[in-house]
């Protein structure tokens, strides 16, 4: 509160000041500094005299003047005394202002609280932190001159109907960090309020008819009140309403016909809800006073074509959501001055996106999306433009095209990218800024940073240069220590080297070294490749292995050949037995092959032929040959790799052999 003194003290002590003055030595009426010092303690003795004789002693009171009235007016602010000590002993002709904090006794505030507060002229009272659970009927109606109420951070669960009767001509209520969870009808008859705060409070909804009486309301703050949902009535009434603000209220939808009733809306706050769309363009196409709009920290994942059209908007906050992209014609009929954009999920803009913005958009803020790279001329209509935020957007350059056309910006905010270097071109068109913002990227002391180093080096850009505070809270450096902050992040031999203080000894290799070192990404992709080599290779042996697949397993598998066969004469120890203990699954391939094509040739059909005497008889016929012809047991042997079957007596063996 300011201290001022009413007119009948000034004229006394000005009188005072002068007699005391004609009563000092003339040498001491001289000294201007000795009078100002008499008059300070001469107004100081007068406050305390003021302040002691009409300020309860458990309070702190301050004395006001108002327009209306020469007398002294007080504001009492009383912190943690009992409210008996207070309404006894305040002036009741003289205080305006009652502010009561951690006051004890007011569980229930009804009239046999409010009786001895004889405060007829009070026109702001504030009871806050007190504990106050229930406002009873009546207990304002001694206060008919009240014209601001807060009685936020308490406990009011429910508000009585006729618990605000008796000051009708109330301009400011505050009702936040509460518990109500309904309001009924209590704030019909405020008809003159123009301020109401509701915020952090239990409300499930707002019915229709809630602020119907209230059509003098301009400011309407809910943020912190779970209505999760509101209906197109809700409300219905506040055709005065300029400013309404519902962050975090859990809201996943808009009615569009509900801001039918709010034609004089100038500022609308929708942020840190769950919205996962727009409301069409239509719903507030008839808002010609409609002037910001806070989306900010929602769902948002998609912005229709021409989403504003038709509306006078000039602000309008869509950071922290998750927008993927900018079409072309997003923005169509749209005469937007500020746009965030921030912290979305933007990997490209439309390079004619913002060009239906032309010439009305100054401020833009690209800042915390995975850009990486900027299209050709995604700012070339931007004329306007003063305000360009592209930090941590994962650039890892500035093309030279894409500030070219800009010629009225004046602050841009590149740190915490990817920025190996800025070209010399591109550091030509930035000597226009008033504010550069380079810290936090990873700067490559190579030749290519000999541009960067001598734009630095010049004093007029780098009082240019801006970048964070490094106290929490504080205003952005400007300046030298910026500068500092641009130091080198490769090679290793300067690393945290300024940039600005680099010497054309430290730099003078970097041709030579780019010539004969291969790129770290070359290098990277290289060794990748080998590894990835080595794993297919790995995976594959170990396949085969576990398969059974030996060495000459693998060179039978990998070469398959018809001339494999375990009937090779040159290659005997390799030979597998066709039918070894009777299983037709011990022949390869290459023995089903030699069977088909010579075994079935000298097959023997009849019985008679296939007994031992037969065979002995045909032997001993033939003995006077010269060379006598092999039995059929010689025969048979000479196209497998045992013994014919002919040689052991087994039903088993003729039967499976007759079968092959």
């Amino acid at each position: 509160m300011i201290q001022q003194m009413p007119r009948q003290g000034k004229l006394h002590l000005a009188l005072s000041s002068s007699v005391i003055s004609g009563h000092l030595p003339y040498h001491l009426n001289q000294l201007p500094l000795i009078k100002a010092i008499i008059v300070f303690l001469i107004l100081t003795s007068h406050n305390c005299w003021v302040q002691s004789t009409k300020c309860p002693k458990v309070c702190k009171c301050a004395s006001l003047q108002t327009e209306k009235t020469a007398n002294a007016e007080l504001a009492v602010t009383c912190d943690g005394a009992a409210l008996l000590d207070i309404f006894t002993q305040l002036d009741s002709n003289h205080t305006q202002a009652l502010i009561l904090n951690n006051v004890k006794g007011f569980a229930k505030l009804g009239k046999s609280r409010m009786v001895d507060l004889h405060a007829v002229h009070l026109k702001h009272l504030q009871i806050t932190n007190s504990g106050i659970k229930d406002i009873q009927d009546g207990a304002f109606l001694r206060l008919s001159d009240l014209k601001d109420l807060d009685l936020s951070q308490n406990l009011i669960g429910q508000l009585d109907p006729h618990a605000l009767d008796g000051i009708e001509g109330l301009l400011s209520l505050n009702f936040s960090f509460n518990q109500l969870s309904d309001l009924g009808m209590s704030l019909t008859k405020l008809e003159n309020l123009t301020s109401l705060d509701l915020s952090a409070n239990s409300l499930k909804g707002i019915p229709e008819g809630t602020f119907s009486n209230l059509s003098s309301l301009t400011y309407l703050k809910l943020d912190g009140t779970p209505v999760r949902k509101l209906f197109a009535r809700s409300f219905y009434g506040l055709s005065s309403l300029k400013e309404l603000s519902m962050r975090d209220c859990t809201i996943t939808k808009l009615d569009g016909e509900m801001f039918a009733f709010l034609p004089h809306l100038i500022t609308l706050n929708l942020g840190h809800n769950r919205l996962q769309k727009l409301p069409p363009a239509i719903a507030l196409s008839n808002h010609k006073f409609l002037h910001s709009i806070c989306y900010d920290h929602n769902e948002i994942t998609d912005l229709p074509a021409a989403i504003f059209s038709g509306l006078r908007l000039n602000r309008v906050d869509l950071s922290f959501n998750r927008i993927r992209e900018l079409g072309p014609q997003t923005f169509d009929g749209a005469s937007l001055s500020h746009v965030d954009l921030s912290h979305n999920l933007l990997l490209t803009v439309s390079p004619v996106a913002l060009t239906p913005l032309g010439s009305k958009l100054s401020i833009l803020s690209l800042a915390g999306n995975p850009l990486r790279i900027l299209p050709t001329s995604v700012f070339s209509s931007l004329e306007s433009l003063k305000m360009l935020n592209l930090s941590a957007c994962q650039l890892k350059n500035l093309p030279h095209d894409a500030v070219d056309d800009l010629v009225s910006l004046k602050q841009l905010d590149l740190s915490y990218n990817n920025i190996h270097f800025l070209s010399e071109g591109t550091l030509s068109l930035l000597d226009n800024l008033e504010e550069l913002e380079l810290s936090g990227n990873p700067w490559v002391c190579d030749c290519s940073i000999h541009a960067l180093r001598d734009w630095l080096g010049k004093p007029n850009n780098a009082d240019k240069l801006s970048c964070q505070a490094l106290v929490k809270g504080s205003k952005n450096e400007k300046g030298g220590n910026c500068v500092k902050a641009i130091t080198c992040a490769a090679p290793s031999g300067l690393l945290g080297q300024q940039v600005s203080r680099l010497t054309e000894e430290e730099l003078a290799m970097c041709e030579e070294e780019d010539k004969s070192t291969v790129p770290a990404s070359t290098q990277g992709a290289i060794v990748a490749s080998c590894m990835g080599f080595a794993i297919v290779l790995l995976i594959i042996t170990i396949y085969l292995w576990r398969r059974g697949k030996t060495a000459h397993g693998l060179k039978r598998a990998c070469v398959p050949s018809d001339a494999e066969s375990s009937h090779k004469e040159d290659d005997e120890d390799d030979k597998v037995p066709p039918l070894p203990d009777c299983r037709r699954s011990s022949l390869t391939n290459s023995d089903h092959n030699f069977v088909f094509r010579h075994y079935f040739d000298h097959l023997v059909t009849d019985p008679k032929l296939m007994s031992d005497d037969a065979e002995d008889l045909e032997e001993a016929g033939n003995s006077d040959n010269e060379a006598a012809p092999l039995s059929k047991k010689e025969r048979d042997s000479q196209y497998s790799s045992q013994n014919s079957v002919y040689s052991t007596r087994n039903d088993a063996a003729y039967g499976m052999e007759s079968t092959v």
